[in-house]
């Protein structure tokens, strides 16, 4: 198995963007009248809907980690707001999670 770089990895991921994309406008050229909206067409645009948040925030999570890689001096002002925000919640979560775990285990054994 070769080993691949970011920018590779980032190419592939734009590949299967523009592919999702495209199969989207083509459903919306299809006539749609006839389709029933039951329970399985429901649940499977729910689940396409959960699928595309969470790879909107996973994305999110690889940005925010490479702001932080970043020069200071290069970054935007909003860029700068965001790696504020994201380095304030990584401080929050690693100073409260355990604590926070820990309470729940201590009343769930209640």
């Amino acid at each position: 198995m070769n080993s691949k770089s970011l920018e590779d990895i980032m190419e592939l991921l734009n590949e299967k963007s523009e592919n999702v994309t495209n199969k989207l406008e083509e459903i919306k050229h299809l006539d749609s009248s006839n389709l029933k909206m039951n329970y399985q067409n429901v649940g499977t645009l729910v689940s396409i809907n959960d699928n595309l948040n969470i790879i909107n925030d996973k994305l999110e999570d690889i940005r925010l980690e490479l702001l932080n890689l970043q020069n200071q001096n290069t970054l935007t002002f909003e860029q700068k707001m965001d790696l504020r925000e994201f380095k304030f919640q990584n401080i929050l979560k690693n100073t409260f999670y355990p604590y926070i775990l820990y309470l729940k285990l201590c009343t769930e054994i209640d």
